[in-house]
């Protein structure tokens, strides 16, 4: 584990929001022939779903990561901008057009990171320097060539709740992963249910952090201390 002794300000958890944009990535990359209805509602994300999601986070303060396959800025190269006007959240690279790790060779898993990790610098003004493989489909090549690019993290995995670092034949790596449990997709439809089930947990977390009966620390997954 590489979780802290103590999380920053006395706060006795720390609680990292992370949301894949893949809007209509997946039926364009699997599918040969894919239905328009189910390509709106990839594109209800980038139209609806993430101008709410980044409003309702941005209206409490709470910074966060968000993992987009290239293609995704591609279509929709506004979200850009709904994601950056607050200053405070991480892009993190998705795949280039959500494909799958496991069924490419190394070189072509490598090409498809490279021209993901380049094109989000491109237009965020920022080099990315997290990592979650689409659908978590994490090959044998994978890490490798996270560490060659220089990631710092990989959210991909789910063996833990906390930090901890990867191993590579048994050997430490020097990259952290961050648990991919618990995501919330902005391509799925925020529904008036889930939007106040949201609301009601920031809320929570505002009231409990106002009245100092408990404390919550709320970080992109890059966060840094300084």
């Amino acid at each position: 584990s590489l979780q802290p002794e103590r999380w920053p300000n006395g706060a006795r958890v720390a609680v990292l929001l992370s949301f894949d944009v893949d809007n209509d990535t997946i039926l364009l990359a699997r599918s040969t022939n894919p239905s328009i209805g189910a390509m709106s509602q990839g594109e209800y994300g980038a139209r609806v779903g993430l101008q709410r999601v980044v409003d309702l986070i941005d209206r409490h303060n709470i910074p966060a990561s968000f993992f987009i396959p290239a293609v995704s800025l591609i279509l929709q190269p506004d979200m850009v901008d709904v994601i950056q006007q607050s200053g405070r959240h991480e892009f993190g690279v998705h795949g280039w057009i959500h494909e799958l790790n496991t069924e490419l060779d190394a070189d072509t898993e490598r090409d498809l990171v490279g021209r993901a990790t380049d094109y989000l610098e491109n237009v965020t003004g920022r080099r990315p320097v997290g990592y979650r493989a689409p659908s978590w489909n994490f090959s044998p090549n994978t890490l490798r060539i996270i560490k060659e690019f220089g990631f710092l993290y990989d959210s991909s995995l789910m063996a833990d709740d906390r930090p901890y670092e990867l191993l590579q034949n048994g050997e430490a790596t020097g990259t952290a992963a961050q648990s991919a449990r618990h995501k919330l997709y902005v391509t799925t439809r925020l529904t008036p249910g889930l939007y106040r089930r949201i609301r009601s947990s920031l809320r929570r977390r505002h009231d409990v952090s106002a009245h100092n009966t408990s404390s919550y620390h709320w970080a992109p997954l890059t966060h840094s201390d300084s």
